[in-house]
C-alpha cells in the first residue's frame, strides 16, 4: 500500500461522504416511504373587520418529487465522480471537480469507464430517467419551472438511485475495504 494511493482513497471520499448524506436523506423520505405530497399550497386569508372573506391560495403540484429530484442530481453528480475518481489511477481531483454539475458530462465519462454497469442501466429500463436527470440544467432548476423539465418517473428514479449506490458500495468494498491495510487506515478519517 502507497502512501499515494491512501491519499488519493482520502480525496474520493471528498465525494463519497457528501454522496451518503444524499442517498441516506433520499432512502429515509423517498425510497422508504409512500407518502409524498402530490399538491401544496400556501394561503393567504383575506379578512374584512375581523371577518375571513376570502383566502387566496397558491398551489404547486409535486413538492415532494422536486426536492427529491434535487437531492438525487446531486447524490448523482458526487457519487459518478467518486466513481469516475476512483476508477483512474491519472486523473487529479481537480480533474473531476472541472466537470462542475454536468451530470451529462459525468454520465458520458461514466458511460466509458464502466460500460458494463452503463448497459446495465439500458437493461434495466432506466438509462433514460437517468438522461432525463443528466438533461436538467442544476443550477436554474433550482429556481423551477415546469417548462424546464421532462418528467421524471419518481418509480424509476428510485431505481437510478439504488443503482448508483449499490455500484458505490461495490467499488469501495473492492477498491477500499478488501484491502486490511487500506482499512485499517481510512477507518481513521470516516
Amino acid at each position: 500500500m502507497s502512501t499515494n494511493t491512501i491519499e488519493r482513497l482520502k480525496q474520493a471520499d471528498e465525494f463519497y461522504v457528501p454522496a451518503i448524506y444524499d442517498f441516506l436523506f433520499l432512502k429515509k423520505h423517498f425510497h422508504e416511504t409512500e407518502t409524498h405530497k402530490v399538491f401544496d399550497s400556501i394561503d393567504f386569508p383575506i379578512f374584512k373587520n375581523d371577518i375571513l372573506v376570502d383566502t387566496i391560495r397558491d398551489r404547486v403540484g409535486f413538492p415532494d418529487l422536486f426536492h427529491f429530484i434535487q437531492t438525487s442530481f446531486a447524490f448523482l453528480e458526487k457519487g459518478i465522480k467518486y466513481l469516475i475518481f476512483l476508477e483512474s489511477d491519472t486523473k487529479a481531483i481537480s480533474d473531476v471537480e472541472n466537470y462542475g454539475h454536468s451530470l451529462k458530462k459525468l454520465l458520458n465519462e461514466f458511460s466509458l469507464k464502466y460500460e458494463k454497469e452503463y448497459s446495465e442501466l439500458g437493461e434495466k429500463e432506466i438509462l433514460e430517467t437517468m438522461k432525463a436527470i443528466a438533461n436538467i440544467d442544476f443550477p436554474n432548476f433550482r429556481y423551477f419551472s415546469s417548462k424546464k423539465i421532462s418528467p421524471i418517473n419518481a418509480i424509476k428514479l428510485k431505481e437510478v438511485n439504488i443503482f448508483f449506490m449499490e455500484l458505490i458500495k461495490r467499488e469501495r468494498y473492492e477498491k477500499v475495504y478488501k484491502d486490511e491495510s487500506i482499512k485499517f487506515v481510512l477507518k481513521k478519517f470516516c
